[in-house]
């Protein structure tokens, strides 16, 4: 990570690189999350699991995500916002220039995801930039947030999927 030096000094740092700041950083939020975890898991000890077992409680469920078309995938593309990430080999306006042409290859690893429930390591990667809460809050690590950018097919499939469970949860009134 590229931090300035205006930065580093704002955070109340002693670094002598954006590879210290960047690890500061990463050490905080590492510590962060583990710290939610047991918390999250401290809530729950006692309470028994549920059962399975038999008819589920809610008498609708869903069990799997239908099949996305090239055009309906298209549509989605053209759709958002024109961000780019690091991680994407062509710059997303470019992508969007191309859907037509572009979204049939995108179509195959997207349903694939949806099907099985299981992302491919490469595009669970992301670039991790930590932003700060509000510009007026102090410059100290507990008061940025990490923002994930995703790679574009990432993007994807994480709005097919919202599409998918939004469209389910409307259909079912459970919105």
């Amino acid at each position: 990570m590229n931090f300035s030096k205006e930065i580093r000094k704002s955070l109340f740092l002693i670094t002598s690189s954006s590879l210290d700041l960047a690890s500061h950083f990463g050490i905080f939020y590492r510590d962060k999350n583990v710290q939610i975890h047991i918390h999250l898991s401290s809530l729950f000890l006692g309470i028994p699991p549920m059962n399975l077992d038999g008819d589920p409680p809610c008498k609708f469920s869903f069990k799997e995500f239908d099949m996305v078309s090239s055009e309906t995938l298209m549509k989605c593309c053209i759709a958002p916002p024109t961000k780019s990430s690091s991680l994407d080999p062509i710059p997303a306006w470019l992508l969007k220039d191309c859907a037509e042409v572009i979204t049939p290859f995108h179509t195959i690893p997207v349903n694939k995801s949806l099907q099985t429930g299981f992302v491919p390591d490469l595009l669970e990667e992301a670039v991790i930039t930590p932003l700060i809460g509000k510009n007026n809050m102090e410059r100290t690590l507990v008061n940025y947030r990490p923002v994930s950018h995703l790679g574009f097919v990432s993007k994807l499939i994480e709005r097919m999927a919202a599409i998918h469970l939004k469209n389910f949860l409307s259909k079912n009134n459970m919105l």
